[in-house]
């Protein structure tokens, strides 16, 4: 081998090492479920949840959409006041913070099982598909609990 090729063998090899500037991989711990609850619904067919949703990664992830067995739809929906009104609106593609949490809870963000297909009531569990962009299909289940027995 002649001095120039060895010399472009060792760029090449060197080159390929690692430098440490490189930007590492995200995080894949992914998301969990935690305090995962529904109330016991007044009507028949529409009924909340409430969860508190932790991203364990270092990159935001989006909530794309919730299934679940017992419900036609389940959608996140947010408290909004407007002209002293609270009106719930449907809020889609929820994201989550990197290393953070977002609490569905009542007065803001909260699911809604709508068409409920089968009556629920306290003591029962529900169990619900969360699927994130980038986390996948997280399931949990979600006990039934009344009104006034919430955390």
């Amino acid at each position: 081998m002649n001095a120039r090729w060895g010399t472009v063998l060792v760029v090449v090899v060197v080159s390929g090492c690692g430098s440490g500037d490189a930007p590492e991989p995200p995080a894949t711990e992914g998301v969990r479920l935690r305090d995962g609850i529904v109330v016991q619904p007044v009507t028949d067919d529409v009924a909340a949840g409430y969860v508190t949703i932790t991203n364990d990664a270092d990159q935001p992830d989006t909530l794309l959409e919730v299934i679940t067995p017992i419900a036609g739809s389940a959608e996140v929906h947010a408290s909004v006041e407007e002209d002293g009104m609270v009106h719930m609106r449907h809020h889609p593609n929820l994201v989550v913070p990197p290393l953070g949490d977002v609490d569905l809870a009542p007065g803001g963000f909260h699911l809604m099982l709508q068409a409920l297909n089968a009556p629920i009531a306290a003591g029962d569990t529900v169990e619900m598909t969360f699927r994130f962009s980038g986390a996948g299909a997280v399931t949990a289940p979600f006990p039934v609990v009344r009104y006034q027995d919430l955390p």
